[in-house]
């Protein structure tokens, strides 16, 4: 009876954390939040907020975090922090060197 107990209580817990998982990573996508500071490198807005290397906050519009800085391709990019403390966009071809 114990033991039957235990598994249903186990099952539960497995079940919740799975669920909370599955909720989180959904509402994580729709609440993306923007602001109202003009982005570091076309002044647009809204923009979403990165935190820099050197934990500072750098805006960037929708646009720029999804163009590639060094071939203006669009798509999915990656960023670092360049050495002027704006984070830069670049896909992945370009990331990893392949282009050159």
């Amino acid at each position: 009876m114990m033991k039957k107990t235990i598994k249903k209580v186990i099952f539960l817990m497995v079940a919740m954390t799975i669920m909370l998982g599955a909720v989180g990573c959904a509402s994580s996508g729709m609440m993306a939040t923007t602001y109202d500071q003009p982005c570091a490198w076309c002044n647009n807005s809204p923009t979403k907020k990165y935190t820099t290397s050197n934990n500072e906050d750098c805006y960037v519009c929708e646009e720029c975090s999804s163009c590639c800085a060094f071939c203006g391709k669009e798509g999915k990019t990656e960023h670092y922090t360049n050495l002027m403390g704006i984070e830069v966009f670049v896909c992945d071809e370009c990331n990893d060197g392949s282009m050159y």
